[in-house]
């Protein structure tokens, strides 16, 4: 327990250190000049202040809804609520974020930009591994079953023998879009950088909200969008929460809380 007490507690300090943290990343994939770090870390330490007072607030809501909601255990009805509001904030962010990065790449030399192409291009490669892209349906599964033990352990700790079965079961219950999850990141991404040939602000900012928020084009496999797989994360999200017990539930709202006092604290430093 102290040991996720320590790791929850690191939520406060990388957020408030997030202005840095993103820079660092943005740095590394687009090998950023001194100069466009300093202006970058700027935009993005006054874009935070602005969230923190105006977006927090309903993220913190939000965390509360949900922590009443866990406390009793899900019904479809609640699902599709927390749904909703998941979706408001990440558009929100989105909205928040897409700016700074069209800013930041309007300045990139083309040495710049063939760097991001080789950078994007070792991304796609993990993502081919990390999905099991060439691999047999069966393989693909038990990666997908993996990776949701590993987020399940997470809010829960431990899994019971009793939940790996059953994550086995849903992850093969899933629909599988690795191929066209592949195809339409290759394909947005070469949009990408023939509009960095010569990138133009209104032009860049469509695009990206086409491929970023919007997964234009994507359809029943867009897992921000489409209604197939809203459904599919609701009954799959349903099955989870009958499966956990007390034990594992009460570790789930402490998990919770305990990120929802973080982001609490933030926002009482920033005022």
């Amino acid at each position: 327990m102290l040991t996720a007490a320590a790791s929850c507690s690191v939520l406060q300090l990388a957020y408030n250190n997030l202005g840095w943290l993103i820079t660092y990343y943005a740095g590394n994939l687009l090998d950023l000049d001194a100069e466009q770090k300093t202006r970058f870390r700027a935009e993005t330490a006054t874009a935070l202040a602005i969230h923190r007072r105006e977006g927090m607030p309903d993220v913190v809501a939000s965390i509360v809804v949900a922590e009443r909601y866990l406390a009793d255990g899900l019904d479809a009805a609640e699902v599709t609520e927390l749904q909703t509001l998941a979706s408001t904030l990440y558009d929100d962010i989105a909205a928040r974020a897409l700016p700074l990065a069209v800013n930041v790449l309007l300045t990139l030399t083309p040495a710049q930009i063939d760097h991001l192409r080789a950078e994007v291009a070792k991304r796609n490669e993990a993502f081919a591994e990390r999905q099991g892209l060439t691999k047999s349906r069966e393989t693909r599964i038990e990666l997908r079953a993996e990776r949701m033990a590993e987020r399940l352990g997470f809010w829960v700790d431990e899994l019971r023998p009793a939940q790996y079965r059953l994550l086995d079961e849903l992850a093969a219950e899933v629909p599988d879009f690795v191929d066209e999850w592949q195809a339409y990141r290759t394909t947005q991404q070469a949009k990408f950088f023939r509009l960095m040939e010569a990138p133009a602000k209104p032009a860049l900012s469509a695009q990206l909200t086409e491929w970023w928020i919007e997964q234009k084009g994507l359809g029943e496999a867009s897992y921000l969008r489409s209604a197939e797989a809203r459904a599919t994360f609701r009954r799959v999200l349903l099955k989870l929460d009958a499966s956990f017990d007390d034990t594992q539930r009460q570790h789930l709202l402490w998990r919770m809380r305990s990120i929802r006092e973080d982001l609490e604290s933030t926002m009482r430093e920033e005022s």
